[in-house]
Order: C-alpha cells, then sequence, then structure tokens
C-alpha cells in the first residue's frame, strides 16, 4: 500500500475538527467589543503586542473601567483564536510578537466602516462556529433541552456532561477507526483533552473544575449577541434551531464540524467509519444549501459585489500596498447570498467581475497561482 501524502497534514486537519474550541473566554462577553481590536489598526500593516495591549488599557480607562495586562493579552489572544490577528512572531521576545490583520479581520473592519451590522454578525458567526464549534453548538443543544427549566445549576451540569460525553464518544471513534496503536497516538498528541494509555487506547481526560462555568456563561451570551437565543423566551430563535439542525446528523446529536471533505478519504478510514459532515469551512454551514446559476441572481449579485469592493476597498487594502485580498470579500458575498436565499458559485462570480469590470478592477496572483488579490484601478495601473 502506498504510504499516503501529506498524511501530516490531514492528521492536523482531522485533529482541528475533533477540538474546535477557543481556550480564553472567561472574560469574554462582549464579542462585538472584542473583535473591534480589528479598529485598533489604521494604516499599519502590524503592531508590536505591547502596543495592542497599551492601547487596549488605555480605551478602557475612558469606558467602562481599567483592565490589567493579563486580561488586555487574553482579549489579543481570543482575536487570534478567532482568526481576526495573525501572529508573526519574534525571535526574541514574546513581548516584541507582532499582531496583523487576516483577511477575516479586514473583512470585520471594513463591514464595520460601513455600517454593515449584519455582515459583522454573520462574520462572527462563521469565526465561532470555525474556532469554536464543539463549545458553542454544545450550548445551543444545552439551551434548547432544558428551556424554561433552567437554572444555573442544571445549566452548568449539563454542560458538562453533554462535553464529557461528546469528548467520549470522539475518543471511541479515534480508537475504532485506527488499528495501529501509532496512529492513535499520533492523533491523541494533537487533541489536548486527550489521554493514551500504554495499550495505545485513547479516552478523553477528565473535565477541569469549573470548566462548565468558565465556558458556557460566556456563550450564552454570544447565543443572544448572535441572534441564536431569545433571554425573554429562555429558548432558541429560529436562526438558533436552524444552525443547531444543520449540525445534528448523528442520531440528531452534535457530533462535529467536519474536516476538510476529503479528509477522511485520504487517512483511509474504513468507510464503515466515516462520518458526515457538515465540513468545514463553516460558511458552508451558514450559507443557503440551494445553488442558482439563474443569470438574474447573478447579475443583481455582482453588481452590489463590485460596489461593495469600491466602497470597502481603502479598509480592506494591506497598509502600504495597493492590493486588498479576495477572501476579504468573500464574506459580503455570502451576506447577499442569505438576503436572496441561493448559494451561487463564489469564484465564478469574481472572475466575472474581472472580466466585465476590467476597467476598475486589476487582478493579482497569489503566490501559488490564481488570482488572490485586487487593486482599484487608477491613471498609473489602468
Amino acid at each position: 500500500m502506498k504510504p499516503i501524502q501529506n498524511r501530516s497534514f490531514y492528521e492536523k486537519n482531522l485533529a482541528k475538527a475533533l477540538s474546535r474550541h477557543i481556550g480564553y473566554t472567561t472574560g469574554a462577553y462582549d464579542l462585538f467589543r472584542i473583535a473591534d481590536v480589528t479598529l485598533t489598526f489604521k494604516d499599519e500593516l502590524s503592531k508590536y503586542q505591547f502596543e495592542l495591549i497599551k492601547e487596549l488599557i488605555q480605551k478602557s480607562e475612558s469606558n467602562s473601567g481599567k483592565i490589567g495586562e493579563g486580561y488586555a493579552t487574553g482579549i489579543l489572544d481570543f482575536c487570534v483564536g478567532l482568526n481576526f490577528l495573525q501572529r508573526i512572531p519574534s525571535p526574541s521576545q514574546v513581548a516584541f510578537s507582532k499582531l496583523a490583520l487576516t483577511s477575516l479581520g479586514l473583512a470585520y473592519r471594513a463591514a464595520n466602516k460601513l455600517g454593515l451590522n449584519r455582515l459583522k454578525q454573520l462574520i462572527l458567526i462563521a469565526s465561532v462556529l470555525q474556532s469554536d464549534a464543539d463549545n458553542y453548538i454544545v450550548l445551543l443543544e444545552i439551551l434548547k433541552m432544558i428551556g424554561q427549566n433552567e437554572d444555573q445549576h442544571t445549566f452548568h451540569n449539563s454542560f458538562e456532561k453533554r462535553t464529557a460525553a461528546l469528548l467520549n464518544e470522539r475518543g471511541e471513534w479515534i480508537n475504532r477507526i485506527f488499528t495501529s496503536s501509532i496512529l492513535r497516538r499520533r492523533i491523541a498528541d494533537l487533541l489536548q483533552w486527550a489521554n493514551i494509555d500504554i495499550n495505545g487506547i485513547v479516552t478523553p481526560k477528565p473535565v477541569k473544575k469549573d470548566f462548565a462555568r468558565h465556558h458556557s456563561t460566556p456563550r450564552k451570551g454570544w447565543a443572544e449577541a448572535l441572534s441564536h437565543y431569545d433571554p425573554d423566551r429562555k429558548d432558541l430563535t429560529s436562526d438558533g434551531k436552524e444552525l443547531l439542525e444543520r449540525f445534528q446528523k448523528r442520531d440528531r446529536r452534535f457530533f462535529w464540524l467536519g474536516p476538510k471533505e476529503e479528509c477522511q478519504e485520504a487517512l483511509r478510514i474504513p468507510s464503515q467509519f466515516v462520518l458526515d459532515g457538515p465540513f468545514e469551512p463553516a460558511w458552508n454551514v451558514i450559507r443557503p444549501v440551494q445553488i442558482t446559476d439563474d443569470e438574474v441572481h447573478q447579475s443583481d449579485l455582482l453588481s452590489n459585489v463590485v460596489d461593495f469592493m469600491q466602497r470597502a476597498y481603502s479598509y480592506l487594502k494591506f497598509a502600504h500596498a495597493n492590493q486588498a485580498p479576495l477572501d476579504a470579500i468573500k464574506p459580503y458575498i455570502y451576506f447577499l447570498e442569505l438576503e436572496a436565499g441561493v448559494r451561487i458559485r463564489e469564484d465564478e462570480l469574481i472572475k466575472k467581475i474581472f472580466q466585465k469590470y476590467s476597467h476598475l478592477f486589476a487582478g493579482l496572483s497569489k503566490r501559488h497561482g490564481g488570482i488572490g488579490y485586487y487593486q482599484l484601478r487608477t491613471r498609473s495601473n489602468k
């Protein structure tokens, strides 16, 4: 049997699908306020971590009260977890490492500056699902289950038990799909929640004390902010119920936001143990299911995207570089899809934009081929 190409890549991809969890959330109650860290980047391509910490502390003094350095560091870690910021490591000290906006962070900044509140919310939903689906979807399950009977003890206890059951189920699945203890260990070593015994059997570590309180309470606030939970009715909203249904594929219970669709086949997982999706990226769960090639829909979406690319360019482009990543406009395309109720082929739409509006935009190649960036046409580059 030939060795699997890129085994390490697919093992990491599988491990991520089995552990979508943002570590720092104790003080992360207000998602929108934390995401506004993206606004601290003006004309800079990146900022030192210590500069951002100082700015966050100064801003807190003029708002609700001064925060400490540790809390400010936690906010930055959380933004990295949400994939709004990325770290540029320093070869010397952590304090001198830099942080820069990702394409998603740029998209959020543009949505904020243009007053597109629903787009901001959708970006946060996608980011939370991609990075934290394990905790967030379990939370929605618990909120739906306990309903009007909610009290703090029941809420926390149910969250802890459901999380423990989910991890136990995942451990059993890993033990079934890999007959080799070496392969099981390779996966377990990538999972913070997993133990592996001398016989190569994977089991979950015990849930830490206060785990439920620290993880479920902030996320309940997220569910309200993201319009998935109604605190007055003590029930999920229609959007929350619809989202939960998209994840409850296996025995009507959440198991995962799966890895890349080809991952299980690439790792040669036996067909009887291959699991259904939904598969990453999280946008696949949010976007409408029905795909359309209708030219009227395509034309309407195209003109709206062109308008956005022009209006948002100054907020999307890299500092000191006259180009913006195309990945940063895709959330707006998905937003328009939801408004229209149909999914389009976004890569084809973008291709049409460059063909039809070549007098407005110039396309720039990615390092590994294909168009990855765009410029607004000016007299100097027409």
